[in-house]
């Protein structure tokens, strides 16, 4: 199990490190959504200065800007070696910590968010579509 967002901070991580035979994703249900993460919510444990360098570290990983982290960290997830590569509905759809689906630890507010109709429109379903297929996976 490789987890990015654990990984893209380390100087050190290469997306050769991610091997075939693993499960690579973007972030988990128990993190926060991938624009989240990148910003520093406020649930976020790291200092300022961790969450900086995590997204010098990233920025430089993916290739990206500030604006597309969470289409970058999916590109990464998709074009890694990793047989199956898992990417929550929130980073889809490029949503910050409002849409964090749990907390590890607390017993409030979690598992409520919902992905709504209007967000599964045409456009975005044919682009995730295209995502998978610039990526060769089925």
């Amino acid at each position: 199990m490789k987890v990015l967002q654990f990984a893209v901070g380390d100087p050190a991580f290469s997306i050769d490190d991610i091997v075939e035979n693993c499960v690579c994703y973007t972030g988990t249900h128990d993190n926060d959504t991938t624009v989240g993460w990148f910003n520093g919510g406020d649930e976020d444990t790291r200092s300022e200065k961790e969450i900086i360098e995590t997204q010098q570290n990233a920025l430089k990983v993916t290739g990206g800007n500030r604006q597309t982290i969470h289409l970058d960290m999916i590109r990464l997830a998709f074009n890694s070696q990793a047989r199956l590569a898992i990417v929550p509905m929130q980073d889809f759809l490029g949503l910050g910590s409002e849409a964090r689906l749990n907390i590890p630890g607390t017993t409030l507010n979690n598992w409520r968010w919902r992905v709504s109709d209007k967000q599964l429109s045409p456009e975005f379903c044919e682009s995730v579509s295209q995502m998978v297929a610039e990526s060769s996976r089925s």
